[in-house]
């Protein structure tokens, strides 16, 4: 079922959460399985099958909840119209939740190593998520701490005031373990 291109949306993700639930060695590879060969193309079934696989240790699927997380940091022109704006920010607020939703259960040397690993990214987006998820897991690797000082004198107002703020609580959040 999970393999078959026109099973409906939910049923795949009724089909992720029975093999979540059965948790068995073979449901676990599974799940990697699927998770390997894409698809689908649905973001909020993609996260749950990264879920999924946080909830096994296997982080196989923090970069693409970064990379969902960094497209609602994403400038762009709000539309005009008050009700595609409304539907617009439901949207980037579904994103956002269900990125954060995979790295709640992450280990602090899983979001150590995905937030090292894009650290050194251009992209304002990408590194504004990076800064959410250290918030939000209240942890600060060190080996961001020059680079979070960096983004903190940036040109771009909203990623140099979270820097500077997630800068201001570095003594009260935890080192990773």
């Amino acid at each position: 079922m999970l393999f078959t291109p026109a099973v409906e949306m939910w049923t795949w993700q009724k089909g992720v959460e029975y093999l979540w639930n059965v948790g068995t060695p073979e449901a676990v590879a599974l799940l990697k399985q699927r998770y390997d060969h894409k698809g689908p193309d649905d973001d909020q079934a993609r996260m749950l099958l990264c879920q999924a696989l946080i909830g096994f240790k296997d982080d196989r699927g923090l970069p693409e909840a970064l990379r969902l997380m960094a497209e609602t940091f994403e400038d762009s022109v709000p539309p005009t119209d008050a009700g595609e704006a409304r539907a617009q920010n439901k949207l980037t607020d579904r994103k956002r939740q269900q990125s954060q939703y995979v790295f709640r259960n992450a280990t602090d040397e899983m979001i150590t190593a995905v937030a090292l690993g894009h650290g050194d990214t251009r992209n304002t987006a990408m590194q504004r998520a990076i800064l959410s998820i250290l918030r939000t897991s209240n942890i600060f690797p060190e080996g961001l701490a020059a680079t979070v000082q960096r983004w903190a004198q940036s040109d771009h107002h909203n990623l140099r005031t979270e820097a500077r703020d997630l800068l201001s609580r570095e003594g009260a959040l935890r080192k990773p373990r």
